[in-house]
């Protein structure tokens, strides 16, 4: 798959659902908010050749574990990465689904989300794309100086340059830039109804 950002190499999975998916997973959309990044908004990935092998979820961002038991993710600051389900089989272009993980804002992770069942056992065919955004004190971070400079609500300002990174990738992929749905669990739900700000 070439985006702009570079080639993506994906995975297919055949064994353990109905039909096969194609997954691409760990996809960066931003650059990787680090360093002199750490407390600054998103911006877009720059263009590139390079080659990324996509087949593994990225770093899931810092914070609890969203349930006891649950995943043991690897964490980092470095959790702006996109995942990205879709039939294998399919024809024209496709639907989307934006799914926003929950977790109060200071804890959970996309690879929590059994995203790839959701396509898979779907009626009609669609692709689903799960992502990681800054939670906690790194996205989130409430203080005067953070109104100051522009930076509150760094989390809800990586969501939105995600829709745009898929707004503008999204086709390579077989979907329809033009009939995305947002969905979300709790405070993913609630960054639905906040997508949009000055």
């Amino acid at each position: 798959m070439s985006l702009p950002q570079g080639v993506i190499l994906g995975i297919q999975v055949d064994e353990e659902y109905p039909q096969p998916l194609d997954l691409f997973l760990g996809i960066p959309y931003a650059i990787p908010p680090v360093g002199k990044n750490r407390f600054k908004l998103p911006e877009k990935v720059q263009e590139s050749t390079d080659t990324f092998d996509a087949s593994e979820y990225g770093d899931a961002a810092p914070g609890k574990a969203l349930l006891s038991g649950c995943l043991d993710l690897n964490q980092s600051e470095n959790c702006l990465t996109a995942n990205i389900f879709r039939p294998t089989n399919f024809n024209g272009k496709l639907p989307v689904a934006i799914y926003l993980h929950g977790g109060a804002f200071n804890r959970g992770a996309a690879a929590m989300h059994d995203t790839a069942s959701m396509v898979v056992w779907s009626e009609a065919p669609f692709i689903a794309v799960s992502f990681g955004y800054r939670i906690g004190a790194l996205g989130f971070l409430p203080s005067t100086v953070s109104k100051e400079e522009g930076i509150l609500n760094l989390g809800l300002r990586d969501q939105i340059l995600l829709f745009e990174w898929v707004h503008e990738n999204i086709s390579q992929f077989g979907g329809d830039p033009n009939n995305v749905t947002l969905i979300g669990l709790s405070a993913g739900a609630h960054s639905v109804s906040k997508s949009r700000f000055n």
